[in-house]
């Protein structure tokens, strides 16, 4: 709202505003509070709203820190991030990233902001970290940086994102390999990831498609998911398919003993099996 109401306040008007909001019930970090201070152009009121406990959680660092960049004062942006020291529990950190690599950018610090982008790549896979930091590479560095972020993606300790980014970069024979390396870790519930990492690689990878996909269809029956049955049905067609192009199985189940396999844990589940005569 008060962002909309700027030019037709003015700066008075906003300063009556934010003395309304006060005497109704507003306290300091109040978001239209916040905002006022950001269209006054109020850069120490909008960071007196902030308690020392207030800025140790990162997530509420990191929107100080934009605020104070924008404002041209990367020197206290940068002081702001670096006394965070709480994590919300569970939550990723990225905007704190984020905001100190732009920080570090600004101090004209590109190493550190190197630095934190090949780590941040390291820990989370993120394709846009990683085309951020080759970007900003001499020819040739480049290539040997891709190569060594792609080996960093094939070990990374959690396969389905790696998966996830061998797919999307993309790297589809690292892809295929991946998905054989690994073949006992697949589990159907995932299956965004495994749906669309299926379909690239159906082309020039049948096999490896086949083994994401057969998971999607024991969990559905698992599961005993009623609903997602037509979608495990096409799976599983899609995986008959795949079939005829596999030469060599590498000692897994060829489709005719798979599907026969299939019926004899959950041939009780008719509705699935009526759904494939279809």
């Amino acid at each position: 709202m008060v962002p909309a109401l700027k030019d037709a306040l003015g700066d008075w008007g906003l300063k009556l505003l934010g003395s309304y909001c006060r005497q109704h019930g507003a306290r300091d970090g109040n978001t239209h509070l916040l905002q006022i201070a950001v269209a006054r152009g109020d850069v120490d009121g909008y960071l007196a709203q902030f308690t020392a406990e207030d800025l140790c959680w990162r997530d509420i660092a990191a929107s100080v820190a934009q605020h104070l960049l924008t404002s041209g004062r990367a020197e206290q942006a940068l002081e702001i991030l670096d006394g965070a020291t709480d994590d919300a529990a569970g939550l990723p950190d990225s905007q704190w990233h984020d905001s100190r690599i732009a920080v570090l950018e600004a101090l004209n610090r590109q190493a550190e902001a190197q630095e934190m982008r090949w780590q941040w790549f390291s820990r989370t896979l993120s394709i846009p970290h990683l085309r951020d930091y080759l970007k900003r590479l001499d020819d040739f560095e480049d290539v040997e940086a891709e190569e060594r972020a792609l080996q960093v993606a094939e070990q990374h300790p959690i396969s389905l994102l790696s998966l996830h980014f061998l797919v999307e970069w993309p790297a589809l024979a690292r892809a295929a390999r991946h998905v054989l390396a690994h073949e006992d870790e697949w589990e159907g519930d995932a299956y965004t990831i495994h749906s669309a990492a299926a379909e690239r690689l159906s082309a020039d990878h049948p096999l490896a498609a086949t083994l994401l996909l057969r998971p999607m269809v024991f969990f559905a029956l698992w599961m005993g998911r009623a609903k997602r049955y037509r979608y495990a049905v096409e799976h599983l067609r899609t995986c008959e398919q795949l079939a005829a192009r596999i030469d060599e199985w590498q000692g897994h189940p060829d489709h005719s003993a798979y599907v026969e396999r299939l019926y004899d844990i959950y041939g009780a589940k008719w509705g699935f099996w009526k759904l494939m005569k279809q």
